[in-house]
């Protein structure tokens, strides 16, 4: 399958531009490579609390103890 791009506008006013560029500049990226990494970052942060939170939910509240792992492993 082919990898398609697409292109994004987006507006800052001036201190956020200025901020975005400056943070980029200082971890060797480009302004667009530093926003991209910063969007795909937050997506993966919101896939996590959303795991957590149906982990949450499904949770039985069974809890199980150390020794109950270990012993199940074999590792008494």
């Amino acid at each position: 399958m082919k990898n398609v791009t697409r292109s994004v506008k987006l507006s800052f006013d001036e201190k956020t531009y200025n901020i975005i560029c400056k943070q980029a500049k200082l971890d060797g990226k480009t302004a667009s490579e530093f926003m991209q990494s910063a969007i795909l970052e937050k997506l993966e942060d919101l896939l996590d609390y959303q795991d957590a939170v149906k982990a949450m939910h499904e949770f039985d509240g069974k809890t199980v103890s150390r020794e109950e792992i270990m012993k199940e492993l074999g590792r008494n």
